[in-house]
């Protein structure tokens, strides 16, 4: 890579200097899309806008978008970072309440929302005042925006907060992950071959698949397909019509696409990767989309926003034998399983996940007794999950 940094953010500038007329991203619902020139010049227009409003470093900034404005999100959550700021991505289904507690808790500066929220019924004007450190709400994107596209980055160290992702809060409040800059990565910056090929997801941008998928794609040599609104059919048709070489999906869409009349007439011959992640997939699920794809690797995958960007899983060649497997840990992330004492057991006996990767581990914001209870005081994410290792090693 070249020497201009390790920011996610440096890899946008590096293929817009490199392949500044592809497309990096479309939304398939209004066929918009953005190539790598307008992505990296609107977000240094949106990142000079923040600091003319005010906006210093480690201010945090809450990205409240609907789907439909991914152009727009993505976009944003580039600029913040180039800002100096830390991103809060906030889920659009939260209630009132839930809202005005997460963001008091992460002290936002700003909110960059929209006029229109089809899956909100929250108006952030309407909330503000129960927000002391809410200063700025933008819901005009050109207004937001200077108009000088220069190449632009408020200096960062490795350690500074990048992200503070909030969990569902299905057993109590919700709790914000910290996530800093050189742990945000799943893959690292490189100087990929680019193919133009697509790569299709559906996830809420506010999720750590929908995060992930943000620089993932232009890593790999691919433009990133969106839909927003998902429907087995449609799904199937876009498959047909784009042609893309690998989709994501979770278990609960694979569900929906296996049982689609159309399912097995349509031509998913382009696909040679479809990752499934989230939750288990129902065996029969899988056996149906490897029978349907032959010659795609259908694999099972495996990730926690706690556990940085470390992700579990299968090896193509292991797919059609080990279903029901999620794989093995991509280097150079660990895993282990243990007992209730905290001791590591043998193969094919069910215990605790744990997972660690090296450097600064994440952590709660904010939070450090919840911390303590996650996480080992050498890096192990405790994450109470309970699982197995095979006699190979696989999850």
């Amino acid at each position: 890579m070249p020497d201009w940094g390790d920011l996610q953010e440096d890899q946008l500038r590096f293929m817009a200097r490199t392949w500044p007329t592809e497309v990096a991203y479309r939304n398939l619902d209004d066929d918009t899309a953005l190539t790598f020139t307008q992505w990296e010049q609107e977000s240094n227009q949106l990142a000079r806008g923040l600091v003319s409003a005010g906006i210093s470093p480690g201010d945090r900034v809450a990205i409240f978008l609907p789907g439909h404005e991914v152009l727009r999100w993505i976009t944003s959550y580039a600029a913040i970072h180039k800002a100096g700021a830390v991103v809060v991505p906030t889920n659009t289904r939260l209630s009132a309440p839930e809202l005005i507690t997460i963001w008091n808790h992460a002290e936002v500066s700003a909110v960059i929302t929209s006029s229109v929220m089809p899956d909100s019924s929250v108006n952030v004007s309407d909330i503000k005042d129960s927000i002391p450190s809410l200063v700025h709400v933008f819901t005009n994107h050109e207004a937001a925006c200077h108009s000088d596209s220069s190449e632009f980055q408020v200096q960062v160290a490795p350690d500074d907060l990048a992200d503070i992702l909030y969990t569902s809060g299905t057993t109590g409040l919700p709790k914000g992950i910290a996530v800093r800059h050189d742990n945000v990565a799943m893959i690292p910056n490189n100087e990929p071959v680019w193919t133009g090929d697509g790569w299709i997801h559906g996830a809420p941008m506010f999720t750590f698949a929908g995060l992930a998928f943000i620089y993932n794609p232009m890593k790999m040599g691919l433009t990133a397909l969106y839909h927003p609104t998902f429907t087995a059919n449609r799904w199937l048709k876009i498959v047909e019509e784009e042609r893309p070489t690998r989709a994501m999906l979770v278990p609960a869409y694979a569900e929906l696409i296996v049982a689609d009349p159309e399912f097995n007439n349509a031509d998913l011959s382009s696909l040679d990767h479809v990752s499934i992640g989230s939750a288990p997939i129902a065996p029969t699920t899988h056996r149906l989309l490897i029978e349907r794809m032959p010659t795609a690797n259908v694999g099972n995958s495996f990730g926690m926003s706690e556990a940085g960007p470390a992700y579990i899983v299968m090896p193509p060649e292991e797919i059609a034998r080990r279903i029901g497997s999620v794989g093995k840990p991509i280097g150079p992330m660990e895993i282990r399983i243990v007992d209730e004492a905290g001791n590591e057991v043998a193969a094919e006996v069910i215990g605790e996940l744990f997972m660690r990767m090296p450097g600064k581990q994440r952590e709660y914001y904010k939070d450090s007794s919840a911390t303590e209870q996650s996480w080992t005081s050498d890096g192990w994410l405790m994450t109470g999950d309970l699982a197995y290792l095979d006699s190979d090693g696989y999850l």
